[in-house]
């Protein structure tokens, strides 16, 4: 895991392909990235354990053997896993009807789409920080943030913010506005960045919420300490 992450930590661009399971990523890549945390990049700048920020961008590719409908939170789920390292992804596609070896061969279109996304990769790295963007399909998911097509009807967060629908991977909020060709486009509210996951700051408050929980709890520890107890001594029959 060190090892991977580290040279991750000094990668300006890298690209992500990972097979999709009931409408997931991979659970293998998953129980990867989900230690991530541990290696928060932003955290890891500042004790000093990464000297420079190598401010990555990332291509990301779910592959699967049915259509969409199966692969619902493939690209949702890879995104998900890119806050902590502080990644941009700028790219991302879905290769559907893929579902064995080489299978990808007999799609043309995928081998020349994973073409473009390297170039992308190249031009968003060549690009100052501050003017990257967005370089995969326009029409892509619902979110105009980070391109997911998962919005859902928002709820007050721990601190009374609460938005009319929220993106599920990076945390934008809004409203879904109906437009002319009878279609429904999801419009930023003002403040609707304030939660981004993939800003550094905005997931810090998530932090500041995480403590809160647990200064809460612990305040209240002695309540249940005898009911902990017996949860805790319950004995369950196992497989053998």
């Amino acid at each position: 895991m060190d090892k991977i992450v580290n040279v991750m930590n000094e990668c300006e661009g890298i690209i992500v392909g990972c097979p999709t399971y009931d409408l997931l990523p991979s659970s293998l890549y998953l129980s990867f990235a989900q230690r991530f945390l541990a290696y928060e990049l932003s955290f890891r700048i500042k004790i000093g354990q990464v000297k420079k920020d190598p401010h990555t961008v990332a291509g990301l590719i779910g592959v699967g053997g049915s259509k969409h409908d199966w692969q619902t939170m493939s690209l949702e789920g890879l995104a998900a896993t890119m806050f902590t390292q502080s990644i941009t992804v700028v790219d991302m596609y879905l290769a559907t009807s893929v579902g064995r070896p080489g299978n990808v061969l007999i799609h043309k279109d995928y081998l020349e789409r994973a073409y473009q996304m390297g170039k992308n990769i190249i031009e968003a790295i060549n690009t100052p920080v501050e003017e990257r963007k967005w370089l995969g399909d326009p029409n892509l998911g619902l979110c105009p943030r980070c391109h997911s097509s998962l919005i859902y009807p928002g709820e007050e967060h721990w601190d009374g913010v609460k938005f009319n629908f929220e993106c599920a991977v990076c945390g934008a909020g809004g409203d879904l506005v109906k437009v002319e060709n009878g279609k429904y486009k999801f419009v930023l509210a003002e403040n609707g960045l304030i939660r981004d996951r993939n800003i550094n700051e905005a997931r810090a408050v998530h932090l500041q919420e995480i403590m809160e929980t647990r200064d809460n709890f612990m305040s209240r520890k002695g309540e249940i300490e005898e009911e902990y107890k017996r949860f805790r001594e319950m004995k369950f029959e196992t497989i053998k």
